[in-house]
């Protein structure tokens, strides 16, 4: 390969994208955390949710504003930072 895709993970003066990933998801090896990370990519949860399986740096996911109560109870498993999510204003516990 000409390209080192774990190193364009990092790159926020490209055009990184969900459509951009998703392309060259299966062929090539992603740095998921760096592409947590990246602020220049905005990720649907809807993206989140069909890539679950990747090692996300759940940390960062986990200052989302728009995360919802039903994905955090599909996704309960993974590695949350609950002490930011729980602080956040849309965690509503239900007992």
């Amino acid at each position: 390969d000409k390209f080192s895709f774990e190193k364009l993970s990092f790159r926020t003066d490209i055009n990184l994208s969900e459509e951009v990933i998703k392309k060259y998801d299966s062929n090539y090896n992603w740095d998921w955390k760096a592409l947590t990370e990246n602020t220049s990519i905005q990720y649907s949860l809807a993206f989140i949710d069909e890539y679950i399986g990747k090692p996300w740096h759940w940390d960062v996911i986990s200052t989302r504003d728009d995360l919802t109560m039903d994905f955090l109870e599909k996704h309960k498993d993974m590695d949350w930072d609950w002490y930011i999510v729980t602080s956040k204003a849309h965690y509503v516990p239900s007992v």
